[in-house]
């Protein structure tokens, strides 16, 4: 098989610190289909933007050895070329947004690569109906959702019909439905030969289409099988068989969705009993008939929710269906253009939301919104100063497991825990509802769980958490109540477990295997 991409010798070190990659030897094939997986902080952003050059040309570190792309040293290429062969998706798609139109936005990369009119028409009628893009290509970017935003990247990206495609996180931000479309576009983009290497930590639903593995903790590359027998962080249904192995069940480890509904199919289990009925106590929060558009686009339409003190409550929902919207109500950062918000009893619509950030806390989808400060310490100070509060950021740093981290620089932290250092400015002094939109964007298995274990620790505290998440195994592993949006209103809500099984769009992974 003739070769697409060949790393030889290769190591990096970003300026003052340890080697990230070390002595890398691997060759991709032509049209081969690789999953990277790795923990959060393992190289795998480096990895890929060493293959379309941003690694060394725009970077300081060190580098040596050599990476070549068809035959063509990216040392020696410039970005601007290597990007007629390579396309790469970044993990956070607002940072690789240019144009202010998601139809500018499509016709960008295309025109960059002076393409004739006909094509670039062709190419943006093309990826617009693959990504359900048709109603929004006429809005400015800053009004879409995160996802919204990533599919229109995803697009963007596809539109220029790279030979080698390379994808960093392209399910954080996307919804389930959404999900499954990006995996039968990738199927069909592997059908007609595309080079694709993808970085992700949803990979239950992608394992059938790879060839290879490669497993940047353990610095293995292979056939899946191969390759996941030593992987830290392995699908839900991997880890299930294991231990029903282990337990005396002779059940085949599968190795990808299909493998595992064959491997489960005869067993026989017990259905969990239903859960509690649902908290009602106290309403903390209370939206009566809210209504919102932007641009006399309607966004929320006569929505009525209750809250009540102590739920754990996770708002699910279609990319652009309203949670962000909706969510944004409950401290005062959007004002209802109809209907009220009530917190802890009071009309909030002539509250500051200074004032009520001291009830409600939010965490926005981007950990970078809330890092201003030199270090992690300062930053839960900038709270308390802005609030007017008095309370000590070392023991909400210790609550959080960070205390290690308050002399750091932010923006030098990983995902996760920058994730964190957000959450704490928030929570430092002491709201009584913590709403997080997209709490395991982006990150590992184990940060995930991670993130979710503090975030229970928080409500065991007798706060309230409010989630906005696509994360549906977490939702059901830790919330206690779900209500699902569609189109501006909401159309379920109950107890956790009866809201997932009752619609199989939402059904978390072993649900679904198990049938």
């Amino acid at each position: 098989m003739k070769n697409s991409i060949v790393f030889k010798d290769v190591s990096f070190a970003y300026p003052d610190s340890e080697k990230i990659i070390s002595n890398l030897n691997m060759k991709v094939g032509v049209g081969e289909f690789v999953i990277v997986v790795g923990s959060s902080g393992s190289g795998k952003t480096t990895f890929l933007r060493m293959i379309n050059g941003l690694i060394p040309h725009f970077t300081g570190g060190t580098f040596s050895g050599s990476v070549t792309v068809f035959g063509k040293d990216t040392k020696h290429t410039t970005t601007r070329e290597m990007s007629r062969e390579v396309g790469l998706v970044f993990q956070d798609p607002e940072s690789q947004f240019v144009m202010s139109s998601v139809e500018s936005e499509l016709a960008f990369g295309m025109e960059n690569l002076a393409l004739p009119n006909q094509e670039i028409r062709y190419g943006m009628e093309l990826n617009s109906k693959r990504f359900k893009l048709e109603k929004l290509m006429k809005r400015q970017v800053e009004t879409l959702s995160g996802g919204e935003k990533q599919k229109t990247i995803l697009a963007s990206v596809l539109a220029m019909t790279p030979s080698i495609l390379l994808f960093d996180e392209p399910t954080s931000q996307l919804d389930p439905e959404s999900t499954q479309e990006f995996i039968q576009n990738l199927n069909r983009l592997k059908k007609e030969g595309a080079t694709i290497i993808l970085s992700e930590h949803r990979i239950e639903r992608l394992l059938h289409l790879a060839d290879k593995l490669f497993d940047m903790d353990n610095m293995a590359f292979g056939k899946p099988a191969d390759v996941m027998q030593s992987m830290k962080n392995r699908p839900s249904y991997t880890e299930l068989s294991i231990a029903l192995d282990k337990r005396g069940y002779d059940i085949r480890t599968p190795t990808n969705y299909s493998s595992a509904k064959k491997a489960f199919r005869n067993l026989r289990y017990k259905k969990i009993p239903k859960d509690k009925p649902l908290n009602s106590g106290e309403k903390i929060i209370e939206v009566i008939g809210l209504s919102k558009s932007f641009k006399n686009v309607p966004v929320l339409s006569g929505i009525n929710l209750g809250i009540c003190r102590g739920d754990f409550l996770a708002v699910i929902g279609a990319n652009g269906c309203g949670k962000t919207t909706l969510v944004k109500h409950f401290n005062g950062l959007l004002k209802p253009d109809s209907g009220s918000v009530h917190v802890l009893g009071e009309d909030i619509a002539s509250f500051e939301t200074e004032e009520i950030a001291k009830t409600v806390g939010y965490v926005s989808q981007n950990p970078n919104e809330y890092l201003f400060s030199d270090t992690v310490y300062d930053e839960l100070m900038f709270t308390l100063d802005n609030l007017g509060v008095t309370a000590d950021p070392l023991k909400t740093l210790e609550f959080l497991g960070i205390a290690h981290l308050k002399d750091r620089y932010p923006r030098d932290l990983s995902g996760g825990e920058r994730q964190l250092c957000a959450l704490a400015s928030v929570i430092v002094s002491g709201p009584e509802v913590v709403v997080f939109d997209e709490p395991t964007r982006g990150v590992d298995i184990a940060w995930k769980k991670n993130m979710m274990g503090v975030l229970e620790r928080i409500w065991k505290k007798g706060k309230t958490i409010v989630l906005v998440t696509h994360d549906i195994d977490s939702i059901a592993a830790h919330c206690k109540r779900a209500c699902i949006m569609a189109g501006g209103s909401i159309v379920a809500d109950g107890c956790v477990r009866e809201v997932l099984y009752s619609n199989k769009k939402y059904q978390p992974t072993i649900m679904s295997v198990l049938g």
